[in-house]
């Protein structure tokens, strides 16, 4: 969260070479810092107090119901085990852990792959379905008390379009100058190539809290 302004120098001397940056460093100002900051630090409260509160209501995670709501919306109600690790942003030691307590709770099944015997998929079963019922309506409530209910409709929409912009890819820092502004591209003449095959990609990002009402089981 720190290291955004320029650092303080402990020391008089010349400064270290070997690693000065191409171009100057666009240190934040105060208002950047503030928004930084503060983006950083509002996120992790509202995951500390939700996780907090769903645990006291239903006792289940705020990580558990992440993992229970991406696959309520996946086709059949499952996934492989590496889409859903894209999906709900862990790492794939770490979505082992998460679905094997899950499993320990009978609130997803694990299912080998029959076109790959060393992949698996997760699947919500009915037990879990019933779960996510239940604790939809707490964890709405708790979204709205601790989030929604702390601003006025502008607020939200200005957020939702805010977010909106983060959550679009990047401009390749290749196509920026030194001021973030892109650069004026120059025509180049193609030259033929072989076409290479491209991986597809599968899953897709999920927020970490749906809330929407749950499918009906």
């Amino acid at each position: 969260m720190a290291g955004t302004s320029p650092p303080q120098q402990a020391g008089a001397g010349p400064p270290p070479t070997g690693h000065e940056p191409d171009q100057p460093t666009r240190w934040l100002d105060a208002v950047e810092t503030r928004a930084w900051r503060g983006l950083l630090g509002t996120n992790a409260r509202l995951l500390a107090v939700l996780d907090e509160d769903l645990q006291a209501d239903q006792g289940i995670s705020l990580a558990d119901y992440d993992v229970l709501v991406t696959l309520s919306e996946a086709p059949q109600r499952r996934l492989r085990m590496a889409e859903l690790a894209q999906a709900v942003y862990l790492s794939p030691s770490g979505l082992t852990r998460r679905v094997d307590s899950l499993v320990r709770r009978h609130l997803v099944a694990k299912v080998a792959c029959e076109d790959d015997r060393r992949g698996s998929y997760a699947v919500l079963t009915p037990v879990g379905v019933a779960q996510l019922v239940r604790a939809a309506p707490d964890h709405v409530a708790h979204v709205r008390r601790h989030f929604l209910d702390r601003l006025d409709r502008r607020q939200v929409e200005l957020l939702a379009e805010t977010l909106g912009a983060l959550s679009r890819p990047e401009t390749d820092r290749g196509d920026q100058d030194a001021t973030g502004r892109p650069r004026q591209r120059q025509p180049r003449t193609k030259q033929p190539r072989a076409k290479q095959p491209r991986a597809k990609r599968s899953g897709r990002p999920s927020s970490v809290q749906d809330v929407a009402p749950p499918a009906d089981a």
